[in-house]
Order: C-alpha cells, then structure tokens, then sequence
C-alpha cells in the first residue's frame, strides 16, 4: 500500500485494490531513519535498488538522490499506516541482535495464541456424520 501510495496513487484507490485482504493477526514495523538506512542499504551486496529508489517515477538522474526521495516519502508513509492501523513498531535503527529480541518478543504471543487455536472446539454430530467413513471401519 505504501508504494502505491507514494507512487502517486489515492488512498481511497489502493484501500478498495486491498480491501478484499484479511486483517493480520500483527503486523510489525521495522522504523528506521533515512540517516540510518543508506549505510545499511550500501553494505548489502545489493546497493541501490531501482525500485527502492523510486527510479521508474523520480525525473532525477542521481540515482542517490532519488533514493533519499522515495525512501524518505516510504518512510512517512509506512509510519502513517502504522499509525492508522495501530501496527507493532520496532526501532530499527538499534543493532540487528535487539532488533531481533523485539520482534521475537512481538511475535512470540501470536504464535503461543496459534498453538491452542481450536483446541477447545468439538465437532458437532452433524459435521461427524458428513465425515466419510474408510473402508473397513
């Protein structure tokens, strides 16, 4: 949704594209800062991507800059639906190993609420008898 949005689409217009979609049991921003994400995109083996650099819609040639441009209007995007939509933030700019412990611990309920999912739900006799029997029971 957020690269559809800065990309210069309506919100009204990528809400009904996406309305369709079950809401998530969590969903967890990773928030970081322009000043802390181009060293962290520039010691990747990838480097500057087209596409996070906003290159098929920014006019500039400086590939750089354009990534400054879109990562920046991502940024304030994905904050703003984080926001709206009472996500799980994370501060991402903190070394990988905290960031790590905090995701664990956001998603470690989520996860524990799945194990017992269902458990406490019997099956009906109605529903049973639709079951089809094998052969030789």
């Amino acid at each position: 949704m957020a690269r559809a949005r800065v990309r210069g689409l309506t919100a009204e217009w990528v809400e009904n594209l996406f309305g369709f979609a079950l809401v998530p049991d969590l969903v967890v921003y990773l928030d970081i800062d322009i000043e802390h994400l181009v060293p962290r995109v520039l010691s990747s083996t990838t480097g500057f991507d087209y596409w996070e650099s906003g290159q098929d819609y920014l006019p500039s040639p400086d590939v750089y800059a354009n990534f400054v441009e879109h990562q920046t209007r991502l940024l304030a995007e994905f904050r703003r639906l984080a926001a709206e939509h009472a996500f799980t933030t994370v501060d991402a700019r903190r070394p990988v190993s905290e960031v790590f412990k905090d995701l664990c611990e956001a998603i470690e309920p989520v996860v524990q609420s799945m194990a017992t999912f269902g458990s406490d739900v019997t099956e009906s006799a109605e529903v049973a008898s639709m079951r089809p029997s094998l052969p030789g029971t």
